[in-house]
């Protein structure tokens, strides 16, 4: 070993991260601690976390695509393959072993392609109230 430090994130990612957690946490708080009875100005708090998660995702949805590898984060055949592989030795099923990952594994790429299937789902959902209770209640 020489001593060299390996950089494995980039301040501009550490800063991204623990911005989101502060933000999500604060929403989360301020949304459910009235809810338990603590007695708090949460609407400005919310509001205000609100907007800095809003503006950290969209800072890492355009720094992931235009300065970062974006396909390095696409679940592909590759990962299929390395999955299988993985499952079949865990099963005690033998095989050749798991492909060796790139920059991020296959489970870690996974939400990422979970999240690609949920936004652009667009659902049959009835238009209105009425409609909804008498679909629930037919079904």
């Amino acid at each position: 070993m020489t001593g060299e430090r390996i950089l494995r994130h980039h301040a501009a990612d550490r800063l991204y991260h623990w911005t989101m957690a502060v933000a999500l946490l604060t929403c989360l708080f301020s949304a459910f601690l009235p809810i338990l009875g603590w007695k708090f100005q949460w609407v400005t708090t919310h509001w205000i976390a609100g907007i800095v998660l809003t503006v950290a995702i969209l800072f890492h949805i355009v720094r992931a695509t235009v300065w970062q590898d974006f396909w390095s984060m696409v679940f592909g055949p590759r990962d299929v393959q390395s999955s299988w592989r993985f499952i079949r030795r865990a099963l005690g099923l033998g095989g050749p072993p798991p492909l060796l990952d790139a920059k991020y594994s296959p489970l870690q790429k996974l939400p990422y392609a979970g999240g690609d299937r949920c936004a652009g789902h667009r659902g049959e959902r009835p238009v209105d109230a009425e409609q909804d209770r008498h679909a629930v209640l037919a079904a």
